[in-house]
Parts: structure tokens; C-alpha cells; sequence
């Protein structure tokens, strides 16, 4: 049980990382 919760929480991270570096993308974009 504490690998998946482990593997979930590296997912969640992942996932923050790269909805991060995409409005950070858009931003770069706009201006």
C-alpha cells in the first residue's frame, strides 16, 4: 500500500511540474 501511495504522490508531482512549466510556456507566449 505504501509503493502505490508512493508512486501516486510522484505522479501528483509530475503532473504540478508540467501544468507549471505549461502556463509558464503560455506566459512566455504572450508576451
Amino acid at each position: 500500500m505504501k509503493k502505490y501511495l508512493k508512486f501516486f504522490t510522484i505522479m501528483l508531482a509530475v503532473l504540478a511540474v508540467m501544468m507549471f512549466s505549461l502556463s509558464v510556456n503560455a506566459e512566455v507566449v504572450k508576451w
